[in-house]
């Protein structure tokens, strides 16, 4: 399993002149800008920025705002952070329209991981709807599609050197069944 770390981030906005305090919906940050004439704190209800440990998303922390007061506003912003763990057991590779599912089998490094292609079988019952339109045709539904997932069945793994890829900050390593 791997493990990475995200700020959440309770923000709680307050009417200056009757000092209403109405909370915002809890959410995750993504990046701090602290420009000299104003201060812009980038959130987002689902993604966030991923640390590697929880020591650099406490120390990005430290370098955050507490409050953000804007002048000739009518509100001000106060925040209260902390730190959240996620924890990965899945990995897909997307390429241009096709996805393929991988398990973490293991995790080598904080910056590489080792995964294993997965069995993957489309429910029952789904027929894709193609129109014309494209090269042949166009699947009208393709995001509908729902498969089963399983592991495939337990081999001898064995490294390939020329198979580590490095994505984002993460190095991959193929694991050959």
């Amino acid at each position: 399993m791997l493990v990475r770390f995200k700020i959440t981030v309770r923000e709680t906005l307050i009417v200056k002149l009757t000092g209403a305090t109405y909370p915002c919906q809890t959410s995750y940050f993504v990046e701090y800008t602290n420009h000299p004439r104003y201060a812009h704190l980038s959130l987002d209800d689902s993604r966030g920025t991923l640390f590697i440990s929880k020591e650099e998303a406490e120390a990005t922390i430290k370098t955050l705002p507490s409050t953000i007061d804007k002048a000739n506003s009518e509100y001000r912003n106060d925040y209260e952070y902390s730190v959240d763990a996620v924890e990965y057991t899945h990995a897909n590779h997307c390429g241009y329209s096709d996805v393929h599912p991988y398990e973490i089998v293991r995790v080598v490094s904080p910056k590489t991981i080792e995964i294993r292609l997965m069995d993957a079988e489309l429910v029952e019952g789904w027929k894709p709807e193609i129109v014309s339109g494209g090269f042949s045709g166009h699947c009208v539904n393709q995001g509908s599609q729902q498969y089963n997932y399983k592991s495939p069945t337990p081999t001898t793994a064995s490294f390939a050197p020329d198979c580590v890829k490095t994505v984002g900050s993460i190095q991959i390593m193929a694991v050959i069944l």
